[in-house]
Order: structure tokens, then sequence, then C-alpha cells
């Protein structure tokens, strides 16, 4: 896991880079529920440790 800050139309944004390899003997149906449990995790901790709020963004 990695965190850059990107600038993009004048505003700076942490962006968070991550790499899942995960290696199967056999094909997987459950493997976008899994991808997504692995992703709620993820954010899960950021809120947890306060790298980052819950908030609603409005566009």
């Amino acid at each position: 896991m990695w965190s850059v800050e990107v600038t993009w139309e004048g505003v700076t944004q942490r962006v968070f880079l991550c790499i899942l390899l995960e290696f199967q003997s056999k094909v997987d149906s459950r493997m976008p529920l899994r991808l997504m449990h692995y992703v709620a995790c993820f954010y899960d901790h950021l809120l947890k440790t306060r790298e980052t709020t819950a908030r609603c963004v409005n566009r």
C-alpha cells in the first residue's frame, strides 16, 4: 500500500495505490465478494486510525 499526493486542477489530494495479488489453484466464483471485503476492511482501517474521515462530497 502506498499513498501519494496528487495535484489535479489546482486541488491536492492524497491518493492510495494498492496492488493486490492472490494466487489460487482454481477459480473462485466468490472473488468479487472477497475483493469487496478487502476494500471495506481497508476503509475501516483508515477510519479507525483517523487517516481520513467519513464525509459526503456533492458535485
